[in-house]
């Protein structure tokens, strides 16, 4: 059995504590006294059906399409009085020498060199963007947090069943009454979600200095 408040119920499932209210009233959710039970069938389906939501808002990437903008360079008109330089003729090749042509086979050979440069510039290109994946230069971070927070999520919650199995088998020997039992597990589950938070908190910190350092590792490369 895992209790959590209304506040910890709407961040374990990435909503506003305001939707978890509207639940409420709505009785979409049972409360337990103060505390909403995630073992509740009712309350599990729910608490599950929100996370997924999350999680698909998360997988799914969004694209924008930008148009591409042409600008065109404005003509320059020469001022009045003032004409515009002809062109020179081209030179003809005198009498009875043909000028030289080109053939098929030498323009063949320019597209030919043009694509094994393309081709050489793309297997740099990839070649560099592997060496930095292989360096840990290129982070995901937004699925690093959310996968921290998901995991986060799960330690929480196996916490709390061990937890509450042991205080069960504590107070079962030292036949302890029920209202103390139940004060004894809010204790231990306010303690557990406290340093659930801490722990997610300073995780993301990590993550975002270790995306810090390498923007100026980064930057100090390209220099």
């Amino acid at each position: 059995m895992a209790f959590h408040t209304r506040k910890q119920f709407a961040d374990a499932a990435g909503k506003k504590a305001a939707s978890v209210t509207m639940a409420v009233k709505r009785r979409q959710i049972i409360m337990s006294g103060d505390f909403i039970d995630d073992t509740i069938d009712k309350n599990k389906k729910l608490l599950e059906r929100w996370q997924k939501q999350e999680a698909a808002k998360i997988a799914k990437p969004v694209i924008v399409d930008v148009p591409d903008v042409v600008i065109e360079e404005p003509k320059l008109k020469a001022p009045k009085g003032i004409r515009e330089p002809k062109e020179e003729p081209k030179p003809k090749a005198p009498k009875g020498i043909k000028a030289p042509k080109l053939t098929s086979i030498h323009g063949l050979d320019e597209i030919k060199k043009q694509a094994e440069i393309d081709l050489k510039i793309a297997q740099i290109e990839r070649t560099n963007l592997q060496n930095k994946k292989l360096r840990g230069d290129s982070i995901p971070t937004e699925m690093v947090k959310s996968t921290v927070s998901i995991l986060g999520h799960s330690f929480q919650s196996s916490y709390k069943n061990g937890a509450e199995a042991f205080i069960l088998e504590f107070c079962h020997r030292l036949k302890v009454s029920a209202k103390i039992e139940a004060e004894m597990k809010g204790k231990l589950i306010d303690l557990i979600n406290k340093s659930h938070g801490n722990a997610i908190t300073e995780a993301k910190k990590s993550i975002e200095s270790i995306v810090d350092q390498n923007a100026v590792k980064n930057l100090e490369e390209d220099e």
